[in-house]
C-alpha cells in the first residue's frame, strides 16, 4: 500500500519471530514512511512489544502467541513523535515457521486508546468470571456451616476436608486473579534455571505422580543465568509441568524438560514437552483466555498466569501441539549476559 496524500497513511508488512526476535521479512513503502517519521525501525517497535502493557504493537505479539487473528484501533507508538495505528494481524504458518501479515493504518481519531479499553475489558471479564467461580465454593462452605449449626454429630472428617479443599480453591483463584489484574512486582535476582528445575522436578510429588509416565530432564551445561523472580518462575514451571502430566493422564507417556542457550540471541529456553492428548486447532485459540478450562476442577487461569509472568520478565512463549501426539511449550527468557550483567530497574 502506498501513501495517500488525501487520507491516512497505510502500510503492510510480513513479520516472523526467529530465535526470540521479531523480524520484518517484507515492508511496503507506507510502513517505511510511518516508521521513518517515528525515528525507529519496525523491528525495534516489535521487539519492545508486549501483551500486557501499552508499549509497541501488542496485537502482533498476541497473534503470534495464540495463532489467532487480531484487530485493534488506536494502538499508540512513541518515538520522535507519537502515532496511533489501527492494526490488523493475520497469522499463518509456512513449513515450521510462523508468520503474520500485519496491516497498519495511521489513526487520526481522538477516540479512546483501544489497548486501554482492551485491558479494562479483560479486567472486567476476569472479575466477573472470578465472582462466578468463587460462588460455588462459598455455597459448599455455607451448606457445611448450616449442617454444623444444626447437627454437629453428623459432620464427618470428609466434610471438613471438602471445605478445606474449597477454601484452597478460592485462595488459588484469588491469587491468580491478583497476578492477572495488577502490575506484578518481581523480586528479580540472578537465577540458575537448571538448579531451579532440578530441585522442582526431583520433588517426590512428580516422581511418584505416575508409575507409567517418565520424567526426562535434559539440562544444557553452563547455562547462563537469567534475572527472574524464583517464586514466579516456580509458578510457571508448576503450571506447565503439571499440565504435561495431566495431558498424558494414566499413561503410558513421557514428559521432557529441557534447557538450552541461544547465545546469538541472548536468550535461554526452557522446553516442556509431553506425549499426551494434544490440543486441537480450535482450542489453541483460547488456551490463554482466563477461566477457559477443559479440566473438571481446573480454574482456567494457569496458562493466563504463565503468559503474564513470562511477559513481565520480558520473555515470550511458543506453543506447538498436535491432537493425539502431544504438546510442546517453550519459554524464552533474556539471559543475564544479554543485559550486560545487570537488570535495569523497572516495575514488572
Amino acid at each position: 500500500m502506498e501513501l495517500n496524500a488525501r487520507g491516512p497513511r497505510k502500510g503492510v508488512m510480513i513479520v516472523t519471530r526467529t530465535g526470540g526476535r521479531y523480524q520484518v521479512k517484507l515492508a511496503s513503502r507506507g510502513i517505511k514512511l510511518m516508521f521513518h517519521k517515528l525515528g525507529m525501525t519496525p523491528e525495534a517497535a516489535l521487539n519492545r512489544s508486549t501483551v500486557f502493557n501499552n508499549e509497541g504493537i501488542w496485537p502482533v505479539v498476541l497473534s503470534l502467541v495464540t495463532g489467532e487473528e487480531q484487530m485493534a484501533k488506536g494502538v499508540e507508538l512513541k518515538g520522535q513523535c507519537s502515532i496511533k495505528f489501527n492494526v490488523w494481524c493475520v497469522p499463518f504458518k509456512y513449513k515450521t515457521n510462523r508468520f503474520a501479515i500485519v496491516v497498519l493504518e495511521e489513526s487520526f481519531s481522538d477516540a479512546s486508546k483501544m489497548h486501554t479499553t482492551h485491558t479494562r475489558d479483560m479486567a472486567v471479564e476476569i472479575a466477573a468470571s472470578a465472582v462466578h467461580e468463587i460462588r460455588n465454593p462459598i455455597t459448599a462452605i455455607r451448606g457445611f456451616l448450616q449442617l454444623l449449626k444444626e447437627d454437629k454429630e453428623s459432620v464427618s472428617r470428609e466434610d471438613v476436608d471438602n471445605v478445606l479443599s474449597e477454601l484452597d480453591r478460592m485462595e488459588a483463584i484469588m491469587t491468580d486473579v491478583l497476578i492477572l489484574s495488577t502490575p506484578s512486582r518481581c523480586r528479580e535476582e540472578p537465577l540458575d534455571l537448571n538448579q531451579l528445575l532440578e530441585s522442582y522436578c526431583s520433588n517426590p510429588r512428580f516422581t511418584n505422580l505416575s508409575k507409567t509416565i517418565r520424567l526426562i530432564r535434559c539440562y544444557q551445561n553452563d547455562l547462563p543465568p537469567v534475572y527472574a523472580d524464583p517464586r514466579q518462575m516456580r509458578q510457571v514451571f508448576d503450571n506447565l509441568i503439571k499440565n504435561a502430566f495431566e495431558a498424558i493422564g494414566d499413561g503410558p507417556g513421557c514428559v521432557t524438560v529441557e534447557t538450552a542457550s541461544l547465545d546469538n540471541d541472548g536468550l535461554v529456553s526452557i522446553t516442556i514437552k509431553d506425549t499426551g492428548c494434544g490440543i486441537s486447532q480450535d482450542s489453541m485459540m483460547y488456551i490463554f483466555r482466563p477461566f477457559n478450562s477443559t479440566k473438571l476442577n481446573g480454574t482456567g487461569l494457569g496458562l493466563s498466569v504463565v503468559l503474564k509472568i513470562i511477559d513481565d520478565h520480558e520473555g515470550f512463549l511458543e506453543v506447538e501441539s498436535e491432537p493425539g501426539k502431544g504438546s510442546t511449550f517453550t519459554v524464552y527468557l533474556p539471559s543475564a549476559q544479554s543485559t550486560g550483567g545487570h537488570k535495569n530497574k523497572r516495575q514488572c
